[in-house]
């Protein structure tokens, strides 16, 4: 299996290199910064931050509660369990039902605590930008 085969070549200015995320994948590196990465690092804290208060979350739930398909929420899920950040428990409530839970790991409580501050870094801007948007809509709202 070649890179050609399953991946489209990188694009002039860039490379490819794996993603630490997604297993088996790889990531578009730009000179300059990588929104991908970003926004992959706040799912990641987001589906760990999610576990973390809501353990009894089925994989639907879990994507439902972060906003994104079940498809990804497996993949996702996926990823951290082969990282070793998330464990599989049973939760079922009733003894003669098996359903999987997911319990975070020490590591993942230490990822969530590395991933916070830029995760809220990340969300003050966006919101910096909000309010510089909603401040000019006002304003050509009110002008006559």
């Amino acid at each position: 299996m070649t890179p050609s085969e399953d991946q489209p070549e990188a694009q002039p200015g860039t490379s490819r290199a794996p993603s630490p995320l997604w297993p088996g994948t790889t990531e578009t590196h730009r000179p300059g910064g990588n929104r991908g990465a970003a926004r992959r690092a706040d799912l990641r804290f987001r589906l760990l931050r999610a576990l973390e208060t809501r353990p009894d979350l089925s994989q639907r739930g879990l994507a439902e509660a972060i906003g994104i398909s079940l498809g990804a929420a497996n993949a996702l899920l996926n990823a951290q369990i082969a990282a070793g950040l998330v464990n599989i428990a049973d939760a079922a409530t009733d003894p003669a039902r098996f359903r999987i839970g997911y319990v975070l790991t020490e590591d993942g409580r230490a990822e969530m605590r590395r991933l916070r501050a830029p995760y809220l870094a990340r969300r003050r801007a966006e919101r910096t930008v909000l309010d510089a948007e909603i401040a000019a809509l006002e304003a050509e709202v009110a002008a006559p």
